[in-house]
């Protein structure tokens, strides 16, 4: 996959290296000069560019409609937020991932703004972001141990069959299961009377089998 990295601090080298020895195509792109020069220093296997990378020039420079996935990892969310807007509706990049730094900014990270995954944690910023399973608005957050197992994010589509429908109502496949559902800066804990709507995020516990099934129900 070819992965365009914006910002590479502390978080963005280890989301740069995972990816790497991963074998993956990785540019990064970084605004302050020290850390640029840093940045050369570690990964000459990648292509490191300097600059702002919300900049359409430079974007374009690194040839980003051509990028499988774009990850927004800076430590500002301003930069992080205008960025994933940038790269989605510009550019139509396949898959936009953003760090959040402040838990409070977490609502505005969402497919209105450009957003398919947003993720706060470092240890899962790679795994969200090599992990499409090329269904349309599904992110694998955390595989485990197993490698059979997965904590998967589903955005609930409009127009899905199971938008307005109490969770008792809806047929899951077995070994489904609901974990939390995120909807305008609430974490709610599903039970059968919860109703599912548009926009929501779902994060369910689930196995490769069953995934698509899932993502069939959100779609």
């Amino acid at each position: 996959m070819k992965i365009i990295i914006i910002g590479c601090g502390k978080v963005g080298t280890h989301v740069a290296r995972q990816l790497l020895d991963s074998h993956h195509q990785v540019t990064i792109i970084e605004r302050d000069q020290k850390r640029f020069e840093q940045v050369l220093q570690i990964f000459s296997q990648a292509e490191v560019l300097h600059g702002d990378g919300t900049s359409p020039i430079l974007l374009e420079k690194c040839s980003v409609e051509t990028a499988n996935a774009v990850a927004y990892l800076t430590g500002k969310d301003e930069i992080n937020l205008v960025g994933s807007t940038v790269a989605k509706f510009n550019y139509a990049v396949d898959r936009v991932v953003a760090r959040v730094n402040n838990p409070k900014n977490e609502w505005l990270f969402n497919a209105d703004m450009g957003v398919d995954s947003r993720v706060s944690q470092a240890s899962l910023l790679a795994s969200v972001i090599i992990n499409e399973v090329n269904i349309e608005s599904t992110a694998t957050l955390l595989k485990l141990n197993d490698d059979e197992n997965a904590i998967v994010e589903f955005v609930l589509s409009k127009g899905a069959s199971v938008h307005g429908k109490t969770i008792k109502e809806i047929n899951f496949p077995n070994d489904a299961v609901l974990i939390s559902i995120h909807r305008q800066g609430q974490n709610i804990i599903p039970k059968g009377e919860t109703v599912l709507l548009e926009g929501d995020y779902i994060l369910a516990y689930t196995n490769s089998q069953n995934q698509e099934k899932l993502a069939q129900l959100f779609r």
